[in-house]
């Protein structure tokens, strides 16, 4: 199994990647290439919005209107984690016209 999908918002095992890094975009396109030469149909991408991070790597501030009892993952408004404004173009560069040969 590939394990360079995935964000340690779900789970610890997952790595955490910066996909601004053209190291990391690299590798990522490897791994889809590796599966397109053994003729998979495509790939199921879950949580999109969470794929790119703040350009500056600040942290989410505190949410105001947490309180406890609510989920604990609430407690920070994802907005630098979360919902990136370059975040479908990253994907469309990943997923398309690179992928054509």
């Amino acid at each position: 199994m590939i394990q360079l999908l995935g964000s340690t918002i779900h789970t610890s095992k997952q790595p955490d990647l910066n996909r601004r890094n053209p190291q990391v975009q690299a590798a990522m396109l490897d791994a889809r290439r590796f599966w397109l030469d053994r003729s998979v149909d495509g790939f199921r991408v879950n949580i999109m919005w969470l794929m790119i991070k703040d350009d500056q790597f600040r942290d989410n501030p505190p949410n105001p209107a947490w309180k406890p009892g609510m989920m604990p993952h609430m407690r920070l408004l994802e907005t630098c984690s979360a919902d990136q404004p370059d975040v479908h173009t990253s994907c469309d560069d990943a997923l398309g016209a690179r992928l054509i040969r």
